[in-house]
Order: C-alpha cells, then sequence, then structure tokens
C-alpha cells in the first residue's frame, strides 16, 4: 500500500485463552470461540468500586467538608481536631458492583460463549443469520437470532445486543429477527452504526 507509519507498530497475537489485562479497574479475559478460522471472545470486568460518602451524616456528626472527605472516603480513620475519632468505613454506602460486558466474535455456539457471557450486565454477541437460515450459520461458524439469546439465557445475561447481521436482511427484515431472540431472551436490541447504549447495572 506504500504507507509507511511514523511510529512503531507491534502487533501481539492472541494465543490462548486467559487474562490479557489487568489494572485497578479492569480486568479483561479472553476465551477461543468455535469459528472456521481463530477467533476470540472478550470479557470486561468493572472492578467493584467504593460506596458513596454519605456527607449529610458527615456534616450532621460536625465534620466539615475539606480534605478530610477524601481519607474518609477512602475508609481511613482520622482524628479531628477535638480529638473524636471518625472511622470512614461507618459513612460509605455498601461498595458499587463493577459493571460486566462480554463481546463475543464470529461463532457457533459454544461453551466458551456462555462462560465468557456468565452474569453480564450487556452482551453484545454475533447474530449473522435467521433462525431459518440455522443450517449455513453452522457451516460458516456463525451464530443465528435463536443462538445467541440462547447464550444469553444460559448465562444469566440483563442485557443482549445483536450484532454482525448479514447484509442479506434489510432493514424491514430486523423486527422479525429480533422476535425470534425475543422469544428466548426478552431484552435484546440489534445494534446499528453510531448506537450509543448505556451499560447500567440493575
Amino acid at each position: 500500500s506504500y504507507s509507511h507509519l511514523a511510529y512503531p507498530l507491534e502487533i501481539v497475537e492472541i494465543e490462548q485463552d486467559g487474562t490479557l489485562f489487568s489494572d485497578a479497574a479492569f480486568n479483561v479475559e479472553c476465551r477461543k470461540l468455535n469459528h472456521v478460522v481463530p477467533c476470540y471472545g472478550y470479557r470486561v470486568v468493572e472492578k467493584d468500586r467504593p460506596g458513596s460518602l454519605d456527607a449529610e451524616a458527615l456534616t450532621a456528626a460536625g465534620v466539615a467538608p475539606g480534605p478530610l472527605y477524601m481519607r474518609l472516603k477512602n475508609g481511613e480513620t482520622v482524628t479531628l481536631d477535638d480529638g473524636r475519632r471518625i472511622d470512614g468505613r461507618d459513612y460509605l454506602s455498601p461498595p458499587k458492583a463493577g459493571r460486566i460486558v462480554a463481546i463475543l466474535g464470529d461463532t457457533c455456539y459454544c461453551l466458551n460463549s456462555v462462560e465468557l457471557a456468565r452474569a453480564a450486565d450487556v452482551l453484545v454477541h454475533e447474530s449473522t443469520f435467521a433462525d431459518a437460515d440455522a443450517q449455513p450459520a453452522q457451516q460458516f461458524g456463525h451464530s443465528s437470532t435463536t443462538d445467541a439469546a440462547r447464550v444469553a439465557a444460559e448465562a444469566g445475561v440483563k442485557q443482549l445486543i445483536l450484532s454482525h447481521i448479514s447484509a442479506r436482511y434489510h432493514a424491514e427484515s430486523l423486527p422479525a429477527l429480533l422476535a425470534e431472540a425475543q422469544a428466548i431472551f426478552p431484552d435484546v436490541r440489534i445494534a446499528h452504526d453510531l448506537m450509543s447504549f448505556e451499560i447500567r447495572t440493575l
């Protein structure tokens, strides 16, 4: 292509299941899916976040807003000017559960899909074919609407987004595709270009 990059580019190929990335905020895991060429699915887990600080209760206890609030939010115990000791954990709501997103690329139904999606808040699952075309879906290593819905139901996810819809299905076909999936798993959407979706915990 005669393209020239002005920076180094390192390509690291995935060769096995496991953790790809982990830091204080997220953990990303991958597993091999069932496709005609190697293809992986991903599970992104947001780590639990600290609860909210009850500022009203602190004010009522005579603790004025300021730098101490940050230490209390971190669960530390602080000593006030009047000698009282305040334990931040007494003023925190329970931790907020992290969100879980599973993103599955090209694949037939497989157990790794279910495991990656286990209890996810959102599952983005390829759904190349309608249920009536389940045979070519299997032949080419893809999923039907009902395959994706089955994974969502078995994994106990909260919401399912169907993606990778074949171009053979025009816009007027989408309601029927959606209905096929909803017959198995009710909370389904079909992805479209530039779609924005808020991931919420229910």
